[in-house]
């Protein structure tokens, strides 16, 4: 229900039940004369619901679009930090009485009114918040959009492994989709992890020799990426900065492989992604590393960052106690969050994505509108100006749909388990002594400036860069600004881990 609906529902319901209850005719009125007493009167109950009516229809008009209903939860609480103890007070006085019937039922009417104030309250700044991050801010309100997105917005997905595979056969899935080796560039290579064939590419500097031997800086795709991400980046950065750019396809993306999700294993998690990236690098040669991560990308930097340090502090601990050893295998020297999302709770995907992904239906949806013009113009929505989004890049991002597996991929990434506040809180805490570069766009609707600033307060080592006149995809919009960014970075960075001879320190 509205909050305004619900406000004056308060007021017509409160009205009724004391004209019902408390007419003069009753035998529980002992005068026709109004004579007010804190413990025997209950008309302020009356008023203090008249006084939340108007509060609430004014906090409601204030609180619309982008200020996500924070003046409506704010005025429900402080009613309800009023109202309960009053309410509290009167009921000590009150009680016990012969008559005590009418105004237990008017105390509780009130009470009743207060707890749905603050539900009602709270999941409109949810919704409201879930609606910013997507960039869908007045496009309509819960109790305009019908029972079933509502309930679409709040449910989890929690269906068997039968549902699952029964899900799959529903899907129309082509058979005759391409496989990895008939898209695959020149420079494209494979690297095997387990089961998996992880697909990535490797840009070197051309012209200079390498400065800092071992390292490298790894660019991780957001959801709906891949390598093709980063073709505007990869050979400039590795040019500016004299250093071995990688960038690899997330499980689930691109070209590389897609196995089905056993017991126990779950290759389509965040922390599964973060494995595949170290040890791509390891595999590759390189010890020291910079992870760049871009929209939920960030994330799976940010986790192998974590893994990673926590990794070192326990090679330092076995090392202050005696044991034999060598430095650490691999080290993080670096960490950037490209147009973080999903820092909150760790969640594959966008959240619109995610709560498509909760429902058998919108699973069908997802699948579908990735691959109509719907998918295209969501993706146009990121960008600060659409009109750089040309169809050619469109194409780009349209390709990998046409891969062998990719719908049953996507519905298991929507699925993956987000890994939770605590777990976020963790992995922030461990990477805050890391040098770390934020940025975003001054008009990215996904990842603000606002969102950016509060994330850069946790990570004390980190700066926050805000680029104008971009969106959400920084590396498609402003290269060139990009790049600039990024290479002073990693060039300090780098320093600072080898020294300025490129000698390790």
């Amino acid at each position: 229900m509205a909050p305004w609906g619900l406000a004056l529902l308060e007021a017509v319901v409160m009205t009724l039940l004391y004209w019902i209850l408390f007419s003069s005719d009753k035998p529980w009125r002992h005068s026709k004369e109004f004579h007010y007493s804190f413990s025997c009167s209950l008309e302020d109950i009356v008023l203090l619901s008249y006084l939340r009516f108007l509060a609430v229809l004014l906090a409601y008009l204030l609180g619309a679009g982008q200020r996500m209903m924070r003046p409506y939860w704010y005025t429900a609480v402080f009613f309800a930090a009023a109202s309960l103890p009053f309410s509290a007070a009167k009921s000590i006085f009150m009680f016990p009485t012969k008559q005590w019937l009418p105004p237990a039922a008017l105390l509780s009417a009130s009470l009743f009114f207060t707890v749905a104030h603050l539900a009602t309250a709270r999941n409109m700044v949810k919704w409201a918040r879930r609606r910013a991050q997507m960039g869908l801010l007045g496009f309509g309100y819960p109790w305009e959009e019908g029972e079933e997105a509502w309930m679409l917005l709040r449910q989890k997905s929690r269906h068997t492994d039968l549902e699952s595979q029964q899900l799959l056969r529903d899907i129309d899935e082509d058979p005759h989709g391409v496989t990895p080796s008939d898209v695959a560039d020149e420079d494209s290579c494979f690297f095997t992890m387990g089961t998996m064939q992880i697909h990535y590419k490797v840009a070197r500097s051309q012209g200079r020799h390498e400065r800092w031997p071992g390292a490298c800086i790894l660019l991780v795709h957001p959801f709906g990426g891949g390598v093709f991400s980063w073709r505007h980046i990869m050979q400039p950065l590795a040019d500016a900065c004299q250093c071995p750019v990688v960038a690899f396809d997330r499980p689930g993306f691109g070209l590389t492989s897609r196995p089905s999700v056993t017991q126990g294993t779950n290759p389509y998690t965040l922390e599964h992604a973060a494995e595949a990236a170290v040890q791509l690098c390891l595999a590759l040669g390189f010890t020291k590393m910079i992870f760049a991560g871009h929209a939920d990308g960030a994330v799976v930097g940010l986790v192998a960052v974590a893994n990673l340090s926590q990794h070192m502090q326990r090679e330092e601990e076995a090392l202050s106690q005696g044991y034999q050893g060598g430095k650490p295998e691999a080290q993080a020297i670096g960490m950037i969050l490209l147009h973080p999302m999903s820092m909150d709770e760790g969640e594959v995907g966008s959240p619109f994505s995610r709560l498509l992904g909760s429902s058998r239906l919108g699973r069908r949806m997802l699948v579908r509108m990735m691959r109509t013009e719907v998918g295209e113009v969501s993706n146009r929505g990121a960008w600060a100006d659409p009109s750089l989004a040309t169809p050619e890049i469109m194409d780009l991002y349209k390709a990998p749909l046409r891969m062998q597996g990719w719908d049953a991929a996507i519905m298991e990434v929507t699925r993956a388990p987000k890994l939770g506040r605590c777990r976020m809180q963790r992995y922030l805490q461990k990477a805050e002594h890391l040098s770390g570069l934020i940025i975003t766009g001054a008009q990215d609707r996904i990842s603000t400036p606002h969102i950016t600033a509060n994330l850069s307060s946790a990570l004390p080592a980190s700066q926050c860069i805000v680029l104008e006149a971009v969106g959400h995809l920084s590396h498609e919009e402003r290269p060139d600004s990009l790049i600039h960014c990024l290479s002073v970075f990693c060039i300090e960075v780098l320093e600072f881990a080898f020294g300025s001879d490129g000698t390790e320190s």
